[in-house]
């Protein structure tokens, strides 16, 4: 991670399964201390929502989201680097309530 926050990305994308425990807080502070090159550095991480994040007491959507506060609450996001537009979906179907699948789906 050093090496990756020395070489000045635009952003670094985590595509999901953060942690292998989502409800778990000692798994989520490994991962603190994983990415502190890239955040020290001041460089965005963006994120997708996995199964993994579902996983545990059900406290990993909590511990995302504090991490990531740009997702605003959502487990789907757009994000736009010059010309590359990236967009992110959650497609655990089978953790979602019918009205957030929808919420997805609508936008």
């Amino acid at each position: 991670m050093r090496a990756l926050a020395a070489a000045r990305p635009d952003a670094v994308f985590v595509l999901g399964d953060l942690v292998f425990d989502g409800g778990s807080a000692r798994h989520w502070a490994a991962l603190d201390a994983l990415m502190a090159p890239v955040r020290d550095a001041g460089i965005p991480a963006l994120t997708a929502f996995s199964n993994h994040e579902y996983w545990g007491s059900r406290g990993g959507e909590r511990h995302l989201f504090a991490r990531f506060p740009h997702l605003g609450g959502r487990r789907w996001d757009e994000v736009a680097y010059g010309s590359i537009r990236v967009v992110v979906l959650d497609s655990n179907i089978d953790e979602r309530t019918p009205a957030a699948w929808d919420a997805q789906i609508r936008w």
